[in-house]
């Protein structure tokens, strides 16, 4: 017989043999316990974190003084390389991968780097370039029971130079050793197909291939290429051969179009007042920002878009945008305002005014009613021959009317104020405005 003694001290069957033949009693380990009887060896398939725990055997209905202690965890993830760039060390980029247990990082050599530890959960490498497009870098995950590997992270991706249509892109080696009588730059594009870009020697400067006349330049004294005015078929691979030698430095180019300039989509819902979606389309990334600077986290929608939930706060001046990212250009939208959000929302101790879009003379009296949120309509404020009147208390001393316009004006609003304006000129209605006003959001410390 065997049993299994799980963390909480609780003994079961895990599965016995006699005269009669075998029993798995517990539902645990039913069609995955196997017993040979004439080794007494158990054996477990498919095993999940509740089969950890001490294992004993009994002989003979005796207990037999040897433990087997197993541990199952939950397999550890395919790990994915996260890359950062800084801009001011363009030969260097940090590889980082994520995980509370062991990180191990190798390279394309076989050799076992040293990574730094970020936190408790991440840690990174610090990866130079070397001029070997094939270099590559990878990290696994091993949590004593289980390891995976992220795919390799290859040098031609980490270093490749990522430029927009229209950009200029300068590449040169990093040593030039005179006398140089030839220089010839090769591009190899991503159909493997090579071609001259320029070349120079005793006799001056060619550019051979019509893909890069006009727009190339060479400086014969430090090697330097430039290219203006790219397109996209100038992405590709550069090599360079100095006094018809190839050198070991691969420059790699991806020339993308420019990201479109973004317009924020707005979606509102009936049932927040005081809530509004932003919407931005785009396949690459996207960065939402506030009016302070501060970077929003948004929720993906599909492949191709992201949105965020903007609330209401008071803050007319408050605006957000949208930035597209393709790693090669970025486009940011035009500020969307909570003043053009919200603009039925109110704040406590805001003012409003609404007046009717034609107001045709004569006039002879004008009436504004309010419909609160339960139905309740009264008489905000009256004119007629006989002057002003505010019959209704929660509109004396902050509402003015223009009986020339028909504007009506509220100052220092409550929350009460919330509802249905609805004006009557002549002792007919004319139209309806809808506001709902709202506490203001405190201001943090």
């Amino acid at each position: 017989m065997w049993k299994q003694r799980s963390s909480s001290v609780y003994v079961i069957k895990a599965i016995e043999w006699d005269d009669d033949g075998f029993n798995i009693p517990n539902p645990r380990f039913k069609g995955i316990t196997t017993l040979d009887e004439k080794t007494g060896q158990i054996t477990i398939t498919n095993l999940t974190v509740e089969h950890s725990g001490v294992y004993t055997i009994d002989i003979n209905s005796k207990e037999q003084e040897q433990r087997f202690s197993l541990k199952v965890i939950e397999r550890v993830p395919k790990p994915v390389i996260k890359t950062e760039k800084i801009e001011s060390n363009p030969d260097v980029v940090y590889l980082r991968c994520d995980y509370s247990e062991t990180i191990i990082w190798k390279n394309s050599a076989g050799e076992t780097l040293i990574g730094s530890q970020l936190d408790q959960k991440e840690e990174s490498i610090a990866v130079k370039f070397t001029g070997n497009p094939e270099n590559f870098y990878t990290c696994t995950l091993d949590n004593g029971a289980s390891t995976e590997t992220s795919d390799p992270v290859y040098e031609r991706d980490l270093f490749k130079e990522m430029k927009a249509v229209g950009d200029t892109v300068s590449f040169r080696p990093t040593n030039i050793n005179p006398p140089v009588t030839s220089i010839i730059w090769k591009h190899r594009s991503s159909s493997g197909i090579v071609v001259k870009a320029t070349e120079w020697d005793d006799d001056g400067f060619n550019i051979p291939n019509p893909r890069f006349r006009g727009i190339t330049t060479l400086d014969e004294k430090t090697g330097q290429i430039t290219i203006t005015n790219l397109t996209v078929e100038h992405s590709g691979v550069y090599i360079i051969d100095i006094n018809t030698k190839e050198q070991g430095q691969r420059f790699s180019l991806k020339v993308m179009e420019r990201v479109p300039k973004p317009v924020i989509k707005i979606e509102k819902i009936k049932s927040k007042p005081d809530v509004v979606h932003l919407r931005c389309d785009y396949s690459d990334k996207i960065i939402w920002k506030n009016s302070a600077g501060e970077t929003l986290i948004g929720s993906q929608l599909d492949q191709k878009g992201e949105s965020i939930a903007v609330k209401f706060t008071g803050n007319p001046e408050n605006f957000y945008t949208c930035t597209l990212d393709n790693g090669a250009s970025t486009e940011t939208s035009d500020p969307v305002y909570e003043r053009d959000l919200f603009k039925e929302m109110k704040a406590v101790g805001d003012t409003v005014s609404f007046h009717p879009t034609n107001i045709n003379p004569p006039v002879t009296s004008i009436v504004w009613k309010h419909r609160s949120t339960s139905g309740i309509v009264v008489k905000a404020i009256e004119w007629d021959e006989d002057g002003f009147n505010i019959p209704n208390p929660r509109f004396r001393g902050i509402t003015t009317l223009d009986e020339k316009t028909g504007q009506i004006t509220i100052t220092n609003l409550a929350v009460e104020h919330s509802g249905v304006y609805i004006i009557d000129i002549n002792t007919k209605e004319q139209g309806q405005f809808k506001m709902t006003v709202m506490e203001r959001v405190p201001k943090l410390e």
